[in-house]
């Protein structure tokens, strides 16, 4: 091989997800590749740009300057978002390299550009600093810096940049920059920094944003246990109106008790830079909170004050030491000042909010009754209004079996979110209940533009995004939740049936174990992680943490032995035990379906499609799961599709689910 050295900037590219596509259908996968190349010839042509190495699903490709190649990466993102062509992966790289016979090049630069491709998250690219360097001038290109990271399997760190919306995470990068602090944090306390550095993998937070853990408040006098924790709780909520800082969930702040309660363990655990604790003190005729803000993980106190306010103030005290918290922070408060609030109005709230804590399946009534007492007593408590509109459609949701889901059961829900609004359009919760309500009506533009709006006030909209078939977007969400809650099962579990939703086995496998960690007793959680083990073929594990759970000890339902046959040891329930248990009211259609589908008994599956009614729209997300690619290919699908007007609303937002960009039976609904 005659060898020449030259200096190049390198493209790498590649799709993300691609083995678990082509394992559904790899034809599908092939053509979308295939369109892939198309789009990158159509980004590089204008940058004189040139493919020099192609395999499989992955590209190399040679730019003449720095700028040319990210000009051709933001061409080329532009492009996979208009076309909705699969997640990309972009590294870009200036270096040194070998021309080899043919026009290949190969070399240290090369392989730097592979590896910034191997750590940029989906639908990202990652540039170098050596290219950062030559841009420098160049205003008009979004570079972000990444901070410096460790190369795999090369001696060096760099600085790396993204091109990227400032709010997008880099969870790979941020774990590589961090992980020998994380690794010695481990050794301090193994068990709890061993599931601080699983938490850390997934969902790494960006440490130049201050994070705030609000812990446990005392409660003082003969204060009632749950009006301190509330107003703790609603300290959260207000403190994560803050901009510019993330504030910790509710769930993993308050799990710090006792002797964890420390700005160590909150800074190992919770990734806290910053910790707030207190005391309540409720007098007849005034609320006095004893609250300090402290640096994490050394203690140091930022500063300590002593709040009092009249009794219907409470909002306005806490506003009085979110300001404090978010001057600490070199941050500021931008939502409007809350109004003052019946003293009683206030307490009701609170109850009905540790009550929601607990709430059981069919309990919401009694919280239901709490809230409309509280906005009884205040009309104007904006706040307990959208409490009620979530619970109002909870209550609904529980009684479909007899009051099915429509706009009249679900209108007490709406109308409650719509005084939330008028009376604070700042508040999140009131559009995501009104999205929520319009996606179980099947209003799906209505229920887009309320999580749409509900996103624009910090809220989180990843259910919406799942029950459109954005399981992409979903698991974001998700991975967003559980970085600010790392410390609840719950959060944990729902990314791990995301995960699972989205094909992706490992992550699915490592918010499974999570969750089961954190409470080993709960069903859910010892149920996601039985599914995780059969997922990544490790059938006989699946099976034995079912024997611990005493599930096999009586237990014949369809569910169990729908699990046990996935898992390889056993039959599963034949098609007509299933549809004799549904007629007997032993389950409903949506599981009944999903328990066909993960015996991959795709025909009996769909014909149970024509029996979806409007009570299993909340669970249409369930039929949009990688795996389930088979079912997507029968006309009872895409006849329940337009029945529900999800093919309407796919084809006027021009937005298509994610499986339609590995499958090619979306294409004759685009034409219409």
């Amino acid at each position: 091989m005659s060898e020449q050295r030259k200096l190049a900037t390198i493209m790498a590219v590649d799709v993300a997800g691609y083995s678990r596509a082509a394992e559904v259908d790899d034809r599908a996968a092939a053509e979308a590749v295939t369109r892939v190349r198309a789009a990158i010839d159509e980004a590089i042509a204008p940058n004189n740009g040139r493919v020099f190495n192609t395999a499989g699903d992955g590209f190399m490709i040679e730019l003449p300057a720095a700028s040319s190649g990210v000009a051709a990466a933001q061409a080329l993102l532009t492009l996979v978002r208009e076309r909705s062509l699969p997640r990309l992966r972009i590294g870009v790289h200036l270096g040194d390299v070998m021309v080899a016979d043919g026009g290949d090049l190969l070399g240290h630069g090369v392989n730097v550009a592979a590896r910034l491709m191997q750590m940029a998250e989906p639908n990202t690219a990652v540039v170098s600093q050596a290219v950062q360097t030559q841009l420098r001038q160049a205003a008009s290109v979004p570079l972000r810096s990444l901070g410096r990271v460790q190369l795999d399997k090369m001696s060096e760190r760099i600085e790396v940049f993204a091109i990227a919306e400032k709010d997008t995470r880099f969870g790979r990068i941020t774990w590589r920059r961090n992980r020998m602090r994380l690794l010695a944090a481990t050794g301090a306390v193994v068990l709890a920094a061993a599931g601080f550095a699983g938490w850390r993998a997934l969902n790494p937070a960006p440490p130049e944003t201050p994070r705030l853990a609000v812990l446990r408040f005392e409660s003082l006098g003969g204060t009632e246990p749950y009006f301190s924790e509330g107003l703790a709780d609603e300290l959260i909520t207000e403190a994560s109106r803050i901009q510019g800082m993330e504030v910790s969930g509710r769930a993993s702040s308050f799990a710090l008790d006792g002797d964890r309660a420390t700005p160590a363990n909150a800074a190992r655990e919770l990734g806290a830079t910053l910790v707030l604790t207190g005391s309540v003190r409720r007098l007849p005729d005034k609320i006095r909170v004893n609250a300090e803000l402290v640096e994490a993980p050394g203690g140091r106190s930022l500063w300590s004050q002593t709040f009092e306010r009249p009794s219907n103030e409470a909002f306005l005290l806490e506003r009085d030491i979110a300001i404090r918290v978010a001057q600490a922070a070199d941050a500021r408060v931008t939502a409007p000042a809350p109004h003052r609030v019946d003293a009683e109005a206030y307490r009701l709230y609170l109850e009905a909010r540790e009550q929601q804590l607990g709430v059981a399946s069919a309990d919401w009534t009694a919280v239901r009754d709490l809230y409309r007492s509280a906005v009884t007593r205040d009309p104007r408590f904006a706040a307990a209004w959208a409490a009620l509109g979530r619970a109002e459609a909870n209550v609904a949701s529980e009684a479909a079996d007899s009051a099915p889901l429509s706009d009249i059961t679900l209108a007490p829900a709406l109308e409650a979110a719509n005084h939330a609004v008028a009376l604070d359009s700042s508040l999140a919760e009131p559009y995501l209940v009104r999205a929520l309500a319009n996606a179980w009506l099947g209003h799906w533009r209505l229920a887009a533009e309320a999580a749409a709006a509900a996103e624009q006030r910090g809220g989180l909209a990843g259910n919406f995004y799942r029950a459109l078939g954005y399981l992409q977007k979903a698991e974001e969400a998700r991975r967003h939740s559980t970085s600010l809650d790392p410390l609840s099962a719950t959060e944990w579990n729902n990314f791990a049936y995301t995960c699972e939703y989205n094909g992706d086995a490992a992550c699915e496998l490592e918010a499974a174990e999570r969750a089961h960690e954190l409470a080993p007793q709960d069903t859910s959680a010892t149920r996601g992680l039985v599914r995780a083990l059969i997922v990544n073929h490790r059938g006989d594990d699946a099976f034995q943490l079912m024997k611990d759970a005493t599930w096999l000890d009586g237990d014949r339902s369809v569910a169990t032995r729908t699990l046990v046959a996935m898992s390889g040891h056993g039959a599963g329930p034949s098609t007509a035990e299933m549809l004799t248990a549904l007629a007997q009211g032993q389950g409903y259609v949506d599981t009944t379906t999903g328990n066909l589908g993960d015996l991959q008994r795709w025909n009996d599956a769909a014909a149970l499609l024509d029996r979806w009614g409007p009570n299993e729209r909340a669970t249409l997300f369930t039929l949009f799961r990688v795996q389930w690619a088979p079912l997507r290919r029968t006309p009872q699908f895409w006849a329940l599709m337009r029945r529900e007007g999800l093919v309407q609303y796919w084809r006027d937002s021009g937005q298509w689910p994610d499986f339609c960009a590995h499958e090619h039976v979306c294409e004759p609904y685009r034409r219409g």
